[in-house]
This record gives structure tokens, C-alpha cells and sequence, in this order.
């Protein structure tokens, strides 16, 4: 996607690239589950990959803003430190807070988005919804924010809604129907917000992996 970032000193244009890569392509951590080749539960203990994050950014070509969906991280500890962290680059996540054996404990869903110190983001926002904003947000989650599906980061006069979109692939119809309910929820949620934004005089970008198709198939 190509842009303009309104930057104080020029009109560069602004190379953004979104990929559904979450962090499972990256290094292993140093863990005996990711040097025995073990499951991926945790998301990123592939041998396989780029190597690490700088690797991936130059392999990208250094984009201004990377989004990754999918990022099945728990938490930003210690030994994901190096996932969340490359020179010359600010890092916004949101995670998954639904802490159930359905979401792996947390480890599901969730979305980072990476910018350049040159083009930072001078506002950022965890959900959809906007309610993590306020200061009530973290205490009273919206259901459409519990799972980590989007980050808006405001760049000049351009908001870049990082989306992971709800799937809908049970075979049990009852929660599959329960599934499609909360998919259109959360696009009637993001739709909203991204009309709110627009109303506030900012250029929009929703960008990321929104699980649809054109036609059924």
C-alpha cells in the first residue's frame, strides 16, 4: 500500500506492507521446545524463517509501517523481547486477554504493527472499539477487543487500522453460528470506528487479514 505521510518536513511517499505472518516465520527462542523442533504452540518456534525480526524487515526492504497479523504471542516478556524490538523501529501490539483453553491461554489471535522512527506514530490504540482508550478501558474489556485483532496507529493526518478479522471454522453449526455473529459484530465495530476517524479529518487505512471472500466457495 502506498500513501503520503504528512511528515513535518516532507511529503515522502510512505511504503507500508501487511503480511499474515504474525511471528511464527521468525527465530526460534531459546527454548528446548523450539530446539527440539517441537509444536508450534506458542506461534513462533519455527526453525524455519527469516531468522529474526531484522532479518525480516531488511528482507522487506524496510517498509515504513509493517503489519503482522496473527501473532499468537502471550505476553512481552523476556524471551519476547527480540521479536518486539529492532533498531530504528517503535512497535505497537495488541494480545489476545481471553485467557481459555479455546485461545491456547492467550496465545491467539493478535496483531503488532512496526513503524520507522521517521515516520512514528504520534497516537496508537489497542481494539477496535476504542474503549481500551479510556481510562476505564483495560478494566471493563469489550468482548470485540478481547481476542487482539486490531492496532490503529495515527501517522500525520493518516489513521493505519491493523485488522485481523474473527474466522468462522467450527463444524459444530451452534458455534458456528455463535462465530458468524461475532465476525459481523466486529466489522459493524470497525466500520464505526473507522467512520469516527474520518469524521475527526483523518485519511483512513484499514489493512491486514480480513478473512473474506468475494464469493462463496
Amino acid at each position: 500500500a502506498r500513501s503520503l505521510c504528512r511528515r513535518p518536513q516532507t511529503m515522502a511517499p510512505l511504503r507500508i506492507v501487511s503480511w499474515n505472518i504474525g511471528l511464527r516465520g521468525l527465530d526460534k527462542l531459546c527454548n528446548e521446545e523450539a530446539d527440539s523442533g517441537g509444536p508450534d504452540t506458542h506461534g513462533i518456534c519455527r526453525r524455519a524463517g527469516f531468522g529474526g525480526l531484522p532479518t525480516l524487515l531488511r528482507d522487506l526492504g524496510y517498509p515504513d509501517i509493517l503489519c503482522l497479523q496473527e501473532v499468537k504471542l502471550r505476553q512481552l516478556g523476556a524471551l519476547e523481547r527480540n521479536l518486539a524490538l529492532a533498531d530504528g523501529y517503535e512497535s505497537y501490539f495488541g494480545l489476545c486477554r481471553i485467557q481459555t483453553p479455546s485461545t491456547s491461554f492467550g496465545r491467539y489471535a493478535g496483531v503488532a504493527t512496526f513503524c520507522k522512527m521517521t515516520c512514528q506514530a504520534h497516537r496508537a490504540e489497542e481494539g477496535v472499539t476504542g474503549s481500551l482508550a479510556s481510562p476505564q478501558g483495560a478494566a471493563t474489556v469489550d468482548p470485540l477487543d478481547g481476542e487482539g485483532r486490531c492496532v490503529v496507529t495515527v501517522h500525520g493526518d493518516l489513521a493505519v487500522l491493523n485488522v485481523y478479522a474473527p474466522a468462522v471454522t467450527s463444524s459444530d453449526p451452534a458455534q458456528a453460528e455463535r462465530r458468524a455473529e461475532y465476525k459481523a459484530a466486529f466489522f459493524a465495530a470497525l466500520e464505526r470506528r473507522c467512520r469516527d476517524l474520518l469524521a475527526d479529518g483523518l485519511r483512513v487505512l484499514a489493512i491486514g487479514d480480513f478473512n473474506v471472500a468475494p464469493e462463496p466457495i
